[in-house]
Parts: structure tokens; sequence; C-alpha cells
């Protein structure tokens, strides 16, 4: 509630922004200052996935953990080619942050509890 009012309050002291200034705003990406450290650290994402997703959720001498963390495996592999073959669409180079990312999109989708409550339901 705090934050809330807070923001209220900034916003009315602020005012609104003119449409001269929205049209004359330009982002600036920032790019990535040491690529294969990010690479290296986006390579640890999925073990770490691998302890809390199918870890968390069923026993470990349940058969059903190897269901889970092949799907956590091939939803950050099939994110990862989603945004590889979305680059090639759009006639861009391959980058590896926008793979980094696309990795860590797929990780997050799977993460949710329908997709384990699916599972239970299947097998």
């Amino acid at each position: 509630m705090v934050g809330g009012v807070a923001a209220l309050a900034g916003a009315i002291v602020i005012g609104r922004v003119s449409a001269s200034t929205v049209r004359m705003a330009r982002s600036i990406p920032i790019p990535g200052h040491n690529i294969p450290m990010a690479l290296l650290g986006t390579l640890s994402w999925p073990f770490g996935w691998f302890g809390f997703n199918p870890g968390s959720t069923l026993a470990g001498t349940d058969y059903r953990i190897v269901v889970v963390a092949v799907n956590t495996m091939m939803a950050g592999t099939a994110a990862t080619l989603a945004v590889l073959v979305v680059m090639y669409a759009r006639g861009q180079k391959p980058d590896p942050g926008m793979l980094a990312n696309g990795l860590l999109a797929g990780l997050v989708a799977i993460h949710g509890r329908p997709a384990h409550s699916l599972i239970r339901s299947v097998l």
C-alpha cells in the first residue's frame, strides 16, 4: 500500500509527458560487457532448474522425476531454438545474448505448477 501511494504521489508531482518528448525518446541498448562469462553463467541455469523443478516436486525415488527433468531441458532447448528461428526469420544474425534469454524464458515457462499437475494426471 505504501509503495502504491508513493508511486501515485510521484506520478502526480511529475505530471503528464508531452507527445513531443515521447516521439524524440530513443532506447539505446547496452551491449553485454563479457559475453563468454554470461554464456558460462547461462549454462549453469539448467542445472539449478534440475534441482529445483523436478527435485522440489516429486520424491527422488519416483520414476516420474525423469519425465519432469526431460521436460525441463526440452523446454529450455525449444525456447532457445525458437529464438534462433525468429532471428533468422527477421534476417538478423544469431545473438548469443538473445539465445541465453530464450533459454531462461523456456525454463521459466516450464516452471509453473500446472505443468506438474498435468504430468501427474497423465501418468
